[in-house]
């Protein structure tokens, strides 16, 4: 039926050993700390802090201000800062997390230079109250497109909605607010939606968009040997259009379009815990698709306070890595120099302690700065039309060649 089966009942092997292994970590970590969140219930909707709590944080939140106005004195607001490095720890099979003594930021009521982030987050702290009393949710979007004038642009909702989040230490949706998604997933598998409503990603040969309240899937089904995150929409595309799901059958296909946004990165996280088979990360050989292959697999500064909700540590890179365009011997006209900005990056992340903790990283970095070049996917293309497909994904599968 399929070309991977068709190699014979060897070319899943490296697989087979990956998804043991990692399983065998799982249930040691769920032994060692029964309440970790690896190895979520298959047939169960995203586990959350209820909503009847969280109405009662954003209360005694709001009661704290005026108590403090009653007593004539001006109630500030104080956020963690999502903005240093010096407030995250690394923890290597969990993924990057804010310290509890991190330094905070401050709102004041009196002050002209904060006094609008101080009314814009009483205003998004209602919304969000109305909304769980209602028991109905509202995209960020909608949020915005409410009070344009108010509230001015869209980051600032975002920002500040992300700062809420933390503030009171829960994921985002726990608020009743949603992120748009636009990432797309394709392949062997299938799911329920919050109502009810089946989605079979196998029915639409492009894809499905990731639904919006991600949080909410269950009865998540599917016998893929493997999740591969494709870092751009371009990629994704040429590889449906190459019929990589029947060629490499059965695999789960995943894009966030450039850098994932959160109900993509939940995706991973949630098919990771449902299904426990391995996760491989296909990016560009340039500091920016390092970037985001990290960002799924050790969480981001900025979502730090939600990293046990969205990073994958068990992800493998499984290309293009810097050292796969020497040893294939990739002309140098279909790679690109590096820029001053590109050097800086990848001076920032091997700062990073994600990537101190990993040596291979640090390699394949090193060799992305010394070669002094950097490539698209599609570089690979220059050796072959359909060499990704039908050369370079197998042979890395075949032949466990990821880091």
């Amino acid at each position: 039926m399929a070309a991977a089966t068709a190699q014979g009942d060897s070319f899943w092997d490296e697989i087979d050993h990956l998804t043991t292994k990692l399983q065998r970590e799982n249930r040691t970590k769920q032994t060692v700390n029964p309440g970790s969140h690896i190895g979520g219930i298959k047939d169960a909707p995203y586990k959350q802090t209820t909503r009847s709590e969280v109405i009662k944080k954003i209360e005694f939140f709001i009661e704290g201000l005026l108590t403090k106005l009653a007593q004539n004195n001006l109630p500030d607001i104080q956020f963690k800062n999502r903005r240093s490095w010096a407030n995250m720890s690394f923890i290597d099979d969990v993924g990057v997390e804010m310290n509890g003594n991190a330094t905070e930021t401050t709102i004041k009521l009196n002050s002209n230079y904060s006094i609008q982030k101080y009314a814009k987050t009483l205003k998004i702290l209602r919304i969000a109250h109305g909304l769980l009393q209602e028991n109905v949710y509202s995209t960020k979007r909608e949020i915005y497109y409410n009070d344009v004038p108010f509230f001015g642009n869209q980051a600032t909702v975002d920002h500040i909605v992300d700062d809420i989040s933390c503030m009171f230490n829960l994921p985002r949706h726990a608020l009743h607010i949603l992120a748009c998604s636009k990432g797309y997933v394709s392949g062997k598998l299938s799911f329920r939606e919050h109502d009810g409503n089946l989605i079979d990603c196998n029915v639409n040969p492009n894809g499905i968009l990731i639904p919006t309240h991600i949080h909410g899937i269950y009865n998540i089904c599917s016998d893929a040997k493997a999740i591969l995150v494709v870092e751009k929409d371009a990629t994704y595309q040429r590889l449906l259009d190459d019929d990589i799901l029947e060629k490499l059958y059965p695999i789960i296909m995943i894009t966030g379009k450039g850098f994932p946004d959160l109900n993509t990165r939940v995706l991973v996280k949630r098919l990771w815990e449902s299904l426990e088979i391995p996760v491989l990360a296909l990016v560009d050989t340039d500091p920016h698709g390092v970037e985001i292959m990290c960002v799924y697999r050790f969480g981001s500064m900025s979502q730090s306070y939600d990293t046990d909700n969205l990073a994958v540590p068990s992800m493998r890179w499984i290309g293009v890595l810097p050292s796969d365009l020497e040893r294939l011997s990739i002309n140098k006209e279909a790679q690109i120099p590096l820029t001053e900005q590109d050097r800086k990056k990848i001076s920032q992340l091997l700062d990073r302690p994600y990537v101190k903790a990993h040596a291979s990283i640090q390699q394949e970095l090193l060799v992305l700065l010394n070669t002094g070049h950097k490539a698209e996917m599609q570089a690979l293309s220059t050796i072959s039309t359909g060499f990704i497909t039908d050369v370079f994904l197998p042979i890395k599968i075949k032949h466990g060649k990821w880091i």
